[in-house]
């Protein structure tokens, strides 16, 4: 299967090289066109693996899209943080949030249709009513949909968030892992996520990862959320 990202000898450390390591020796390839979810306790260094693929954090190794420079392809690549901190008191609508993310991206989508292209987003993750909408009147299901258009919005290649159900009640969760999936298939985008819900990556993960400051398991389902795996993770008996 070709590979959307591969990580090789990648450590990130604390303070920089010599600093208490965060990330040891990770080797990965992440197929394309799937959903791939990222497993661990707390503290294993999930959302440091996110940061240091973006180049957000310094690392050593090399992590490659496709082959190429991840920082050469950030057109290519949505992201979805773990949070997302706004003023409320700022008046900024939906549409206004999402054109700045497509005005900051240097694409083919900023050619077309910029009204367009956004309306599309968010019918895809089904809040196509919102366009006009003040962020500060979202609830939490809302705005996590909207960030999801916002990865989205560009068309690219791989999305990469980082817990997406965070804030949101486990209706919400299921519905935002229902459209992850519907998007994969019907966009052939990649997806690489971060949760600490067992329950969702059994559910809707075609490709896992098991953390714990160094790759645990990599594989499928069934190659890594067993007992054996499971009890080396989380000291499960």
């Amino acid at each position: 299967m070709k590979t959307v990202l591969s990580l090789t000898n990648v450590n990130v450390s604390y303070n920089g090289v010599g600093g208490s390591p965060v990330l040891h020796d990770i080797n990965l390839k992440l197929p394309t066109g799937v959903i791939t979810v990222i497993i661990g306790p707390n503290g294993s260094g999930k959302s440091t693996l996110i940061k240091a693929i973006l180049k957000l954090l310094p690392y050593s190794g090399r992590v490659q899209f496709f082959n190429q420079p991840v920082e050469a392809n950030y057109h290519h690549i949505g992201y979805l943080p773990q949070r997302f901190s706004f003023d409320r008191t700022i008046p900024i609508t939906v549409y206004e949030l999402l054109i700045l993310s497509l005005t900051e991206c240097d694409c083919a989508a900023v050619t077309t249709d910029r009204r367009e292209r956004i309306t599309k987003a968010l019918v895809e993750v089904g809040v196509g009513s919102l366009i006009n909408q003040p962020l500060s009147e979202l609830s939490g299901g809302q705005l996590q949909r909207v960030l999801l258009a916002k990865a989205i919005v560009h068309e690219p290649r791989l999305v990469i968030l980082d817990e997406p159900e965070s804030g949101i009640d486990q209706k919400g969760e299921k519905t935002i892992y229902t459209l992850l999936k519907e998007l994969t298939q019907a966009k052939k985008m990649s997806v690489v996520l971060v949760t600490h819900d067992l329950d969702l990556a059994a559910q809707y993960a075609d490709y896992v990862v098991a953390l714990d400051r160094k790759v645990i398991a990599a594989g499928n389902k069934a190659a890594v959320l067993n007992k054996k795996v499971m009890a080396q993770l989380y000291g499960y008996h």
